[in-house]
C-alpha cells in the first residue's frame, strides 16, 4: 500500500544495509555500527512531557517511491521528559508520536519542531500545516555512534470528551463505532472525517482536534443516529460535557451495517 506524507528531512549521507520487509523490532536485529539517539520532549511552555510513548520506524523507499517499514523501536520519556533510543541502524528513519496509520484524531499531541544541534526543523508543510502533526523523518549516518541533545517540541491538542447514551440515560458501553466529525473554520476551510472509536465502560470516548473552529459529531448504532450541536473550540479550549443520545430505549448489542459509515 502506498503511503505518502509531507515530512521533515535532514539528510546525512549514509551507507544503508539491506533490510527485511517484516515489522521486526530493531532490538532483535542488533548489529555493529548502530547509533544511539537521545533527547527531550518539551511542550509549548518548555515543560518536560513525562511518560509519553514515542516511536522510531526504520524505513526504506522502493523504486516506485513507496515506503516499506523494516523495523521499529518504542520508547517512553521519563519523569524529566528525556528519551533514549539505542541500537538504531544507520539509514532513513521516521520519528513518530504514534504508530503508522494510527488515526491522528486519537493522538493527544502534535509535533511542532525538532532541534538537532543548532538547527531547528519544522515538520509541518506551510501549505498543509495539519498533515504532518506527528511524524518527522531524517537519515542517520554510520560514521557516528550517537546523536545527542535532540529537542522535540510538541503541543497538546484540544480535547473533546463525549458520552454515548440511550434515551433513558443508559450508556452504550465498550462498543466499537465510527464517529463522523464535521469541521468549519472561522475564516475558511472545512472538512469531514470518519474515525473508528470504542466507548469505555461508561459509554465515554475522547477525540483530539488541532484546529480552531466549529465542530459537530455524529455516530450511528443499529440504524439509529446521534449527533451533537454545532459548537466552537478556540485554541487551547476543551469540550468535556458532550452527550450523544440515541432517541430510543436500549436495544440488543450487535455489529450491524448500520454501525458503519458507507
Amino acid at each position: 500500500m502506498r503511503f505518502s506524507i509531507y515530512c521533515l528531512c535532514l539528510v546525512i549521507l549514509s551507507a544503508v544495509p539491506g533490510c527485511s520487509e517484516t515489522d521486526t523490532p530493531i532490538s532483535e536485529m542488533l548489529m555493529d555500527g548502530t547509533v544511539t539517539l537521545t533527547g527531550v520532549v518539551l511542550d509549548t511552555h518548555s515543560t518536560p512531557v513525562a511518560n509519553m510513548v514515542i516511536f522510531i520506524e526504520y524505513i526504506q523507499v522502493d523504486p516506485d517511491r513507496s515506503e516499506v517499514t523494516s523495523g521499529y523501536l518504542q520508547n517512553k520519556t521519563d519523569t524529566t521528559g528525556h528519551f533514549s533510543f539505542s541500537n538504531v541502524k544507520p539509514g532513513q528513519i521516521q520519528f513518530r508520536l504514534v504508530p503508522r496509520f494510527t488515526p491522528k484524531e486519537l493522538t493527544r499531541y502534535r509535533l511542532l519542531s525538532v532541534q538537532i544541534s543548532e538547527v531547528l526543523y519544522y515538520p509541518n508543510d506551510l501549505s498543509s500545516p495539519y498533515s504532518t502533526d506527528y511524524v518527522a523523518a531524517f537519515s542517520v549516518a554510520d560514521t557516528r555512534t550517537s546523536l545527542e541533545g535532540i529537542e522535540v517540541r510538541v503541543k497538546e491538542k484540544m480535547r473533546i470528551q463525549a458520552k454515548v447514551t440511550f434515551k433513558n440515560g443508559m450508556p452504550l458501553a465498550n462498543y466499537p463505532l465510527y464517529l463522523r466529525t464535521n469541521f468549519n473554520g472561522l475564516t475558511r476551510g472545512s472538512y469531514g472525517s470518519t474515525t473508528q472509536i470504542r466507548t469505555d465502560i461508561d459509554g465515554g470516548f475522547t477525540r483530539y482536534v488541532a484546529r480552531t473552529g466549529y465542530y459537530r459529531l455524529t455516530l450511528k448504532y443499529q440504524g439509529l443516529t446521534a449527533g451533537s450541536e454545532r459548537f466552537l473550540l478556540n485554541d487551547g479550549e476543551n469540550r468535556e460535557d458532550l452527550v450523544l443520545t440515541f432517541d430510543s430505549q436500549p436495544i440488543p448489542r450487535s455489529i450491524t451495517p448500520g454501525d458503519w459509515w458507507e
